[in-house]
């Protein structure tokens, strides 16, 4: 499903459980598989990818009730990644066409009921990571079409495709800033994957961590203080926050187990993200001070 940083590579990690630390709160606890958490804007759902009875889809956590349901299910190839139109009405997700050995990825739009699946950027190659501006205007999205992972904007209709990224490595994993105004994502040019913020244009790529591990998944705070992102500079996945600038780093979860996937409460106050502290992959969610 992705070239260079396969999120399905984590599954032949050993799990790990240990009793999840005091301060974290369980949402879940059927663990299944999950990833590419989405918190809706309103704080009420978290929207997620899970495998469940051998099938990948999309499913909706209700948070307060902590009541999880499907959202879809197709028989013709996996729905994974969604996203948040700013409204909260709308979902932009990518879809597996399953053909032979291979797949067609397209990047969907969806109602947050589960009606009317539209296809939004057709396969040209392996589409991925859509991710729509705090405007609502834009995507950015995740392509092969040019060779490697680049990182392209469009409009929100799917027209007025443009490149943004161009480099030999893999670019991937973008993230808005709440303003619009630059993009955080995960890029192996420097030789491992770093976080690195460029411009809303693609314009002046800077390196935001610096660490011979693995560092992926960044996800800016709504209230743009900060980017969450995945370790495992610390020995094994944890989730991290960083300032916008580069500084205060800090490790949130401190666990031996599995932390990867997170996503921000609509308040920045909250990281929830997937642990396989309890033995399977569950959806917890920690207070930030």
């Amino acid at each position: 499903m992705m070239k260079g940083l396969n999120i399905l590579n984590f599954l032949a990690l050993c799990l790990i459980a240990s009793a999840p630390p005091g301060s974290w709160q369980r949402l879940t606890d059927d663990g299944d598989y999950k990833s590419h958490l989405a918190w809706s804007p309103d704080g009420s759902h978290i929207i997620l990818t899970r495998i469940h009875e051998d099938k990948m889809s999309l499913w909706m956590l209700n948070v307060s009730e902590r009541r999880i349901t499907r959202l879809t299910l197709r028989e013709d190839g996996p729905d994974f990644d969604a996203a948040w139109f700013p409204d909260g009405k709308r979902l932009v997700y990518v879809h597996d066409q399953l053909q032979g050995t291979d797949g067609k990825l397209h990047i969907y739009t969806l109602n947050a009921d589960g009606t009317k699946p539209t296809v939004l950027i057709p396969n040209k190659a392996f589409e991925e990571c859509p991710r729509v501006s705090p405007d609502g205007k834009h995507l950015l999205f995740v392509s092969t079409r040019d060779g490697n992972q680049e990182i392209y904007l469009a409009d929100i209709s799917g027209k007025n495709i443009r490149r943004l990224t161009n480099d030999a490595a893999p670019d991937t994993h973008p993230s808005w800033s709440p303003d619009g105004q630059f993009i955080a994502f995960a890029s192996a040019r420097s030789g491992n994957w770093d976080i690195w913020v460029v411009k809303a244009d693609g314009s002046q790529p800077r390196r935001l961590t610096n660490s011979p591990a693995l560092d992926c998944w960044p996800v800016w705070s709504p209230d743009g203080r900060w980017i969450a992102f995945t370790s495992n500079r610390d020995g094994n996945y944890e989730i991290y926050i960083i300032r916008p600038d580069g500084s205060q780093l800090r490790n949130v979860t401190q666990s031996p187990a599995w932390e990867h996937f997170p996503t921000w409460s609509p308040d920045s106050r909250r990281l929830a993200f997937v642990s396989t502290c309890s033995g399977g992959y569950d959806i917890y969610v920690v207070d930030l001070d």
